[in-house]
């Protein structure tokens, strides 16, 4: 079998740059909420981040899927639910403290846990997805990007054991293909959206991995770029947006 040789790029300045800018934007969007900047900021700053995953996605790792799988377990996986469990224990405590005591979305307070739903809530941590503490939801990202870097990584590696990923346009139909698929899925069956967000998710993080091996043909062209952002604009106003968290 041959073995794929796309070695690592460089951590480039302008792409450190790009992570500063993100975060940025997403300390913006979470202050101005749902108002026109707040969504405007939430439209790019996360598939900014999604797409720099991209950028740094590796083919080389196609030849040792197990240690990919145990690398994103060990940065992504275990921080989440090291620190799930913690908030599960403390949870009561920052009851008490006033902490955290109203949910705004259910316009309800916050329960005391007993002992048998804060072993539920830590199962719950366990199963990465349903999270459901709430000091967690920040951290939602870490479920996303996990989730789609392996349908990315699942979907290449398939393609390579079928010796197809030598023809990038495979891939490029196949990600297109379940992209558009995924957001269809997401808008008329939300109840699916443990399987669509994922798929939507590993679709954004494969434009910066196709930015990567075209880089060297990619032009900034001003006109197209200027229309993309003003259809930000117009979404933001028209308080529109796709949530992939």
């Amino acid at each position: 079998m041959n073995k794929v040789l796309h070695h690592r790029p460089d951590n480039k300045i302008s792409f450190s740059v790009l992570k500063a800018l993100g975060i940025i934007a997403v300390v913006i969007g979470h202050a101005a909420g749902h108002t026109t900047i707040g969504i405007f900021t939430y439209l790019f700053s996360i598939p900014l981040f999604l797409f720099v995953a991209g950028y740094f996605f590796r083919d080389s790792d196609l030849n040792h899927p197990i240690n990919f799988f145990l690398k994103k377990l060990k940065r992504l996986y275990f921080p989440f639910v090291i620190f799930g469990i913690v908030m599960v224990f403390l949870h009561n405590l920052l009851i008490e403290m006033d902490w955290l005591s109203f949910n705004f979305k259910s316009e309800l307070p916050y329960p005391i846990y007993d002992l048998k739903t804060m072993f539920t809530k830590i199962f719950q941590v366990l199963t990465f997805y349903q999270w459901k503490e709430p000091v967690l939801a920040p951290l939602w990202f870490l479920y996303g990007l996990f989730s789609g870097l392996i349908v990315l990584h699942t979907i290449s590696l398939f393609l390579f054991k079928m010796n197809f990923l030598k023809r990038e346009k495979m891939r490029f139909l196949i990600m297109t293909l379940l992209t558009i698929l995924a957001i269809v899925a997401d808008y008329y069956f939300p109840r699916f959206n443990l399987i669509s967000r994922p798929i939507l998710i590993a679709g954004v993080i494969y434009t910066g991995k196709l930015y990567r091996i075209y880089e060297g043909r990619i032009k900034l062209y001003w006109p197209l770029a200027s229309i993309f952002l003003v259809m930000l604009i117009i979404l933001a106003v028209k308080k529109y947006y796709i949530n992939v968290g």
